[in-house]
């Protein structure tokens, strides 16, 4: 019963239409096709790009002030199947923000640009589905400082793009198919090594949500994905301390996005992101395309 009333409202939102009816050949395709999107396959190299744009509004009552923003990404990420369950990676991506700041009637404008941080990663099948337990993959990596950083020579109205500090990588994601459904949820960890006596806080990144096939080429998902970052520190006596007036921010936003494959080795992927806190931006779109050959 309960799995019947969790497919009816998850295609109740999806889809808003009274009934719909999706033979159970469907499912196990769309479990097929979520494996392997994740992992390269032994041998195989998987390329995927895209571009994302975003737009993000704060008012400041209290101060007669607000911000307005804008902001686009072009991600860029190279994997290759290493073994049949390991997988190596390389990510970055050119991105820019231009950022509007009005106050007393006086308008300053902010801007960044360029290639953003790299991460090398590995992404391993620690443990493969059954029927009481999740397919779990580990993923260990980490980060190097290429983007614009507040250690550079940055002009007044010039927006840092990255932090300039190193930074570990741990990330665990788990997969449970649940009739009607496939189930997706996992986290990441990201520690920086600090620089010159400052870190900047560490960032707590989750996501979770559910997938659902329309036919044998589209899939459609919902879901929730977000980013806890914690203050920055600073280092005195020995001893690390929260810089002063620093705060933790949670990001979080409500992701609607789909899947279409237009072959079994080129596939599209748009999403849409709506903000549900005031940190993470009020509507962001993503056109990602992956091609694996």
């Amino acid at each position: 019963m309960k799995k019947k009333l969790l497919g009816s409202l998850l295609a109740l939102l999806l889809f808003a239409t009274s009934s719909i009816a999706i033979e159970q050949t469907l499912w196990l395709r769309l479990l097929e096709l979520q494996k392997e999107s994740y992992l390269a396959k032994k041998g195989e190299w998987r390329l995927s790009y895209g571009f994302g744009y975003g737009q993000d509004l704060i008012n400041y009552v209290t101060v007669n002030a607000y911000s307005y923003s804008t902001s686009y990404n072009i991600p860029l990420s190279l994997s290759y199947g290493l073994t049949p369950k390991l997988e190596l990676s390389l990510r970055s991506s050119v991105s820019g923000t231009r950022k509007k700041v009005s106050f007393l009637n006086t308008d300053n404008w902010y801007y960044a640009g360029g290639v953003g941080d790299t991460r090398l990663l590995a992404q391993y099948e620690w443990s493969a589905e059954k029927i009481n337990r999740p397919q779990i993959n580990i993923t260990v990596g980490l980060k190097v400082p290429t983007a614009p950083s507040p250690y550079d020579n940055l002009n007044e109205d010039q927006l840092p793009l990255g932090n300039g500090e190193m930074a570990t990588i741990f990330g665990l994601t788990f997969l449970k198919s649940a009739d009607p459904c496939v189930v997706y949820w996992g986290g990441e960890y990201e520690y920086n090594w600090g620089r010159d006596d400052f870190r900047s806080g560490d960032s707590i990144r989750y996501f979770g949500g559910l997938s659902t096939a329309l036919n044998s080429q589209i899939n459609l998902s919902i879901g929730l994905s977000g980013a806890i970052l914690r203050e920055d520190q600073v280092i005195e006596g020995g001893r690390a301390q929260t810089v002063f007036g620093a705060e933790a921010k949670n990001r979080t936003g409500l992701v609607l996005g789909t899947t279409y494959i237009l072959d079994p080795k080129f596939f599209i992927e748009p999403s849409i992101i709506v903000g549900l806190t005031d940190e993470e931006e009020d509507f962001s779109f993503s056109l990602g395309l992956t091609r694996k050959f």
